[in-house]
């Protein structure tokens, strides 16, 4: 099954839980769902990771993103656990 921009577009709508609106470099903007999950390093929790989740294509690696005012850089891009989406793994600038 494929999913379309208009599909995925449904699980970002910023009034849907976990959702926000992240500012790309230039001023565009783009709905994302945005979170940070405690990371693991060497078995113990080490604190968060930010990442996103979006639309294939629409954030690349080093991508400058700016999400509830807070800046960061796009690390990695990979395949999302959710169908049809990448997540994006993000470091405050």
């Amino acid at each position: 099954m494929s999913f379309d921009s208009a599909d995925l577009a449904i699980f970002c709508d910023p009034d849907m839980p976990g959702a926000a609106v992240a500012t790309l470099a230039g001023g565009a903007t783009v709905n994302v769902l945005f979170g940070a999950p405690y990371a693991d390093a060497f078995g113990i929790i080490s604190g968060n990771k930010p990442e996103l989740d979006c639309a294939p294509g629409t954030i690349a690696s080093g991508a400058s993103v700016t999400i509830n005012g807070i800046a960061y850089t796009a690390l990695q891009v990979k395949k999302s656990r959710r169908a049809g989406m990448v997540t994006v793994e993000l470091a405050e600038a």
